[in-house]
């Protein structure tokens, strides 16, 4: 079984192995996800929420979402 990661590990990952000189293609095959779908998770901080996509990469199957209090509502809201 593969061991999970967060995010920021992926993110980590990505960027040494786009420095070395693989694609977003080659990885993204790899992976079996959609290119694009590396490239925002480094250049935009997308956070991947469907289920079946974030098992590919190996991250927790459940999203934690941050959120704080707002001060003129007293209500959460996301971070």
């Amino acid at each position: 079984m593969t061991k999970t990661v967060t995010l920021e590990e992926l993110k980590s990952r990505l960027i040494e192995r786009k420095e070395s000189g693989e694609t977003w293609a080659g990885m993204a095959r790899e992976y079996g996800v959609n290119p694009a779908v590396l490239w925002r998770i480094v250049h935009d901080g997308y956070v991947p929420k469907k289920k079946e996509t974030r098992a590919k990469l190996h991250l927790l199957e459940v999203l934690i979402q941050e959120a704080r209090r707002d001060e003129t509502t007293g209500r959460f809201v996301e971070k």
